[in-house]
């Protein structure tokens, strides 16, 4: 069973590199986010506003740690 909070978020572990919690936890300092969760969001909410950039969001490989 899904658990929500109480505004009906579904919680669910994201696993991230260390340099992408990094990048998150400066852009929350900056923009004065107050946790992961809403950093997220910001960039979810952000990609799903642009459907006009979505192939260049997701089809394009960036991959900082692949090998």
């Amino acid at each position: 069973m899904e658990r929500t909070d109480e505004h009906g978020r579904i919680a669910r572990r994201v696993d991230l590199e260390p340099a992408q919690l990094r990048y998150l936890e400066a852009m929350m300092a900056r923009y004065a986010i107050p946790d992961v969760s809403k950093a997220v969001r910001v960039l979810v909410n952000f990609a799903m506003a642009a459907p006009d950039h979505e192939e260049r969001i997701f089809k394009q490989t960036r991959c900082r740690h692949c090998v």
